[in-house]
């Protein structure tokens, strides 16, 4: 099984349990604007606004994002599924890639 398949979870055979449990710990990147502030400045304000919006607590991570494909829109936690709507919303290139393919599979 590739890296890139644990990571986005396709379905390759039989997932084991442990397949994409560490992955899904890690933490989806931020937004593009974060990663196309052009200055320090610029990205501090960025930054702030960005925590600014968020609703839930901690940070989103691939297992939010896994587990929001399995779910019922009404059975998720209000705050994680604005934030990932947010996030979805503001993705970079990577986060549209990772989006897309826990979302098809």
């Amino acid at each position: 099984m590739h890296l890139l398949d644990v990571l986005l979870n396709f379905d390759i055979g039989t997932p084991k349990p442990t397949d994409c449990n560490i992955m899904d710990q890690i933490y989806l990147p931020c937004s593009k604007a974060l990663w196309e502030a052009e200055t320090e400045v610029a990205w501090e304000k960025e930054y702030k606004q960005y925590l600014s919006a968020r609703s839930c607590g901690g940070l989103l991570t691939i297992g939010d994002l896994r587990r929001s494909k399995d779910l019922n829109i009404d059975e998720m936690n209000k705050d994680v599924r604005n934030d990932l709507s947010r996030w979805a919303e503001e993705t970079d290139s990577l986060g549209a890639l990772m989006f897309t393919g826990i979302s098809s599979t």
